[in-house]
């Protein structure tokens, strides 16, 4: 096997990159647009589903745990309410691992994680799979 271009990330800018057992994650975007595919097991992919992924599918964003919606790293829906500053995201640190995938955010400062919660891994007190980023 030789190395292929993905072609679907092809013009964007790649800047973080992280393979877990069964699926990939990736940054483009300064960070700002979340990319994920492969197995969708246990919810990892962050597409509120366990479908598989044959492409990288653009993962849009719950506002980690508020009232907001994010898209190509921009907000298209705010329900909560008040002035709050957070315009963007902007993804500084992200990992793939057995059914598992978390996030960093600079701009909220918040970790997200989503995918398989068999012993607490995801940290959300609870022994649940997140379909979506929490």
């Amino acid at each position: 096997m030789t190395p292929r271009v993905v072609s679907r990330l092809q013009g964007r800018p790649v800047g973080l990159v992280s393979c877990g057992t069964l699926h990939t994650a990736a940054t483009t975007d300064g960070g700002s647009v979340l990319w994920t595919w492969g197995s969708g097991s246990f919810g990892c992919l962050g597409h509120g589903s366990e479908e598989n992924r044959l492409e990288p599918t653009e993962v849009v964003l719950d506002g980690f745990g508020t009232d907001m919606v994010i898209q190509g790293g921009v907000i298209v829906e705010d329900n909560r309410g008040d002035d709050s500053a957070v315009e963007h995201v902007e993804i500084v640190a992200l990992s793939c691992g057995c059914f598992t995938t978390m996030i960093v955010d600079t701009v909220s400062g918040r970790l997200a994680s989503m995918g398989w919660c068999h012993a607490g891994q995801l940290g959300l007190g609870a022994q649940v799979e997140g379909l979506e980023f929490t």
